[in-house]
């Protein structure tokens, strides 16, 4: 008997090693060197392509009108530097010097403002040595450190360094913040500052600490604020914020003697569904409450407070007063006697009854007087997307916007007495981080495109004599040997879908019979603009310099396309189909052109990215010939019970206990049988979507026998983080594609198991093709790119 089960196991062994690996899952260790997997040249370009910075500007300019503070600067060992933005010079800032038994822990640090026309500097509030002052002197870089008398937390300083918006003490216990640093929360329910550099990095490499900004944050007690002002010593209370209290936005004159704030204040109700926030705001996504009954409508108000009169105006603009819309963002004219303000348009999501104010799709803008006066209101497609425009102002009538308007975030001006409205900036691309001089009418500003990689850029305020500043990434510019042409397709509904094809550069358009590789951004409520990056999330730059185009078309769910196309997503029962069968949809006719062919067609993205990439090999099994879902959404019901319930349930249109055939139908998790796509998955270990469900999804593929690899990362995030870990997965990602886009018959032809009811494939895609796929039910769900912002 021994023998035989010897012989047994012998000929187990023998079998397991001939045959070919369709399962694989790799953890790689956190501080681990990266493996190697490319030959030593392409590991040479990969490190030059993935050594890429965003430096983008940091701070206002000094008063003389010369210098400004910029971070993600390669060239200095705290990544900041000051920049003279006349000769182009760079003074790197020095790194900050603490003693070696220094309990240095700031809870709370403002914004950066010149103090003085040599230094500039920001406000601290330090659990253990109290207040301090944190000051840079723009000449040497070096970093100094002044104790201040200041019994209160700062949450933001004036422009000019006068005052301080502040919480008192009253409700913080210090001594036991002090026995716990660790547990630290502050009031606005975030965690206390990191240093700007993108990890926490030893003390002696800060520049300066990021501001503890509460914008968009809400309080998770009742807070006492209050304006103190740094010459008198003069505490101003301003009133008591409730809990539940979001401050979407505040801002100052630029003499720092006027302030308002933007406010919703959540007041929860007794009955089902209103005693928690997270209830009320659920119900706000699936339209359950009218705008009476909706506090995210009823209590957004607007303060203006006048610190040299003492005239103060809580609520001085009430939505409910309005037509509807509410105020989201607020900046004050030069001379303080105006402000403008950014409206938002509740959406009205088709099949609700009422709209969604946390979900808006559509924005403009109010003029008004100091005392409210309405002056003048803009309306302007250009400038229409919600939660994606920044302005300022350049001079008591001047207004520059930073908007995102389809694949570009770009530049406009507006005279509120001449009423001119313009295009400033030329290039088509990401321009971010803006200001303006304060006398030489000129803009300062980051940009960056597919062929761009970022830097920092000077232009006057009509549009000309556009001049570089800054060369960080001119030795990447060089090797980013891409091409990228405008395509267009037009969809079953009649819709005409544009984006870009990148390619190798040399590469022929139209292209025949390449590999591409569909790529969808996170979000889904995210803009996609045209934008540098080589990580594996957003692979655009990194895919083509390998040899692999990447098809980047924006679809349904999308800021930046106006009110319909956003709205689109979460329309009726859309959600989990309307974009991954465009996607499809798409691909095939990219084949019928003779672009690609079946064989070499594969998709990626990140979050909802990687969502939008397993939902496709779920609901097209027969489409894509390879794929790779990273930081993916897999389980739509668990999202919607321990994760971002209220945006799942825009998505879903109602939750998982009154829905449960749409979220499972929705759910890649629950449709893996169906998978005949080799996959390749990215998961952090600490992903706050559960690597859990990666695992599980791998697991029901390799039952099917379908090849399959999960790559698991220790200790990263949604999104990879750490070069070394960027490092391997691009390769992985790269070799998974060239493998299995190789033209050769495509392993996910394969037939699909079917069941009764039957898809309806849209005529205008390549049929041919789509045949295996009709028979298969269809029952009714950000990395890199939100490293940028509208300012």
């Amino acid at each position: 008997m021994r023998r035989r089960i010897s012989l047994l196991l012998a000929l187990l062994a023998i079998l397991f090693t001939t045959m070919p690996a369709s399962a694989e899952i790799v953890n790689v260790p956190y501080f681990e060197e990266p493996e190697l997997l490319l030959g030593e040249d392409e590991l040479l370009k990969l490190a030059q392509l993935q050594d890429n910075t965003y430096p983008r500007v940091g701070t206002t300019i000094s008063p003389d009108d010369t210098t400004v503070v910029i971070g993600n600067y390669r060239y200095s060992d705290t990544g900041s530097a000051f920049l003279n933005v006349v000769d182009g010079s760079i003074v790197p800032i020095q790194p900050l010097q603490l003693p070696e038994d220094s309990d240095f822990f700031p809870l709370a640090a403002t914004e950066m403002v010149w103090l003085d026309n040599d230094n500039i500097g920001q406000v601290l509030y330090d659990l253990f040595m109290g207040g301090m002052v944190l000051s840079i002197n723009r000449y040497s870089g070096q970093i100094s450190l002044y104790p201040v008398d200041l019994p209160f937390l700062p949450l933001s300083i004036a422009p000019n360094g006068s005052r301080l918006l502040v919480v008192t003490f009253d409700q913080l216990d210090l001594e036991a913040m002090r026995q716990s640093p660790d547990s630290v929360k502050l009031p606005f329910n975030i965690e206390a500052p990191k240093t700007t550099m993108e990890r926490v990095q030893p003390k002696d490499r800060i520049a300066y600490y990021s501001h503890t900004d509460s914008r968009r944050h809400m309080s998770e007690e009742t807070l006492d604020l209050a304006i103190f002002d740094l010459t008198t010593g003069e505490l101003t209370p301003l009133y008591s914020v409730p809990d539940h209290t979001l401050l979407y936005d505040y801002a100052w004159s630029k003499d720092g003697t006027k302030f308002a704030l933007i406010r919703d204040t959540v007041i929860l109700g007794e009955g089902f569904g209103e005693k928690r926030l997270i209830d009320v705001m659920t119900q706000d996504a699936l339209g359950g409450l009218s705008p009476k009954d909706n506090p995210l409508f009823t209590e957004n108000v607007l303060d203006i407070f006048d610190l040299t009169t003492g005239n103060f105006q809580p609520e001085a603009w009430r939505a409910v007063d309005g037509d509807g819309r509410v105020v989201r963002d607020i900046e004050w004219s030069t001379d303080g006697q105006r402000y403008i303000v950014r409206l938002e348009r509740p959406a009205q999501i088709a099949g609700r009854p009422n709209p969604t104010y946390i979900f808006p799709d559509m924005a403009s803008f109010q003029f008004r007087s100091i005392d409210g006066t309405l002056q003048r209101e803009l309306y302007a497609p250009e400038l229409q997307t919600p939660e994606a425009s920044g302005f300022f102002y350049l001079s008591p009538d001047e207004v520059l916007f930073n908007a995102v308007n389809g694949t570009n975030q770009a530049l406009y001006y507006f005279n509120q007495g001449s009423g001119e409205f313009r295009k400033v900036s030329s290039m088509d691309g990401t321009y971010f981080g803006v200001i303006t001089t304060n006398m030489s009418r000129q803009l300062i500003f980051s940009y960056m495109s597919f062929k761009q990689p970022a830097d920092i850029y000077r232009l006057n305020w009509d549009g000309q004599a556009l001049s570089r500043l800054t060369w960080a990434n001119a030795e990447l510019e060089k090797i980013n040997n891409i091409r990228v042409d405008n395509v267009s397709f037009t969809v079953s509904s009649g819709a005409q879908r544009n984006g870009f094809l990148i390619q190798p550069a040399g590469a022929e358009f139209p292209p025949k019979d390449v590999p591409i590789v569909m790529w969808q951004e996170g979000g889904p409520r995210a803009t996609m603009t045209q934008f540098f990056a080589s990580n594996t999330e957003n692979p655009y730059n990194l895919l083509p310099n390998f040899g692999i185009a990447v098809l980047y078309v924006p679809l349904p769910g999308r800021l930046g396309f106006g009110p319909e196309f956003l709205n689109a997503l979460a329309d009726n029962d859309n959600f989990g189909k309307i974009d991954i069968d465009e996607g499809a949809e798409i691909i095939g006719q990219a084949i019928s052109r003779g672009w690609t062919s079946q064989g070499k067609v594969g998709v990626t993205g990140c979050s909802y990215g990687g969502y939008f990439s397993a939902q496709s090999i779920t609901r097209h099994p027969t489409r894509y010939a390879a794929a790779n879902p990273q930081c993916t959404l897999l389980n739509n019901a668990n999202e919607f019970h321990f994760g971002l319930g209220p945006l799942i349930a825009y998505l879903e249109g109602g939750t998982p206990m009154d829905k449960p055939a749409e979220y499972a139908a929705d759910s890649p998790l629950n449709r893996a049988d169906r998978v005949r796509t080799p996959t390749l998955l990215f998961h952090g270990e600490y992903d706050f979507l559960p690597v859990k469900y990666a695992v599980d999804f791998h697991d029901q593929i390799e039952i099917q026998k379908h090849r399959v690899k999960l790559v698991t990362f220790e200790l990263e995030g949604h999104g990879l983080g750490d070069p070394a870990n960027q490092y391997r997965a691009a390769q992985e990602q790269i070799l998974w594609f060239r493998q299995y886009l190789s033209g050769s018959p495509s392993v996910a032809a394969e037939p699909v198991v079917t069941d009764a009811a039957t898809m309806t494939v849209p005529e205008t895609t390549d049929v041919i093709v789509f045949e295996q796929t009709t028979t298969f039910a269809a029952p009714s769900l950000q990395f890199a790119k939100n490293l940028i912002t509208a300012e």
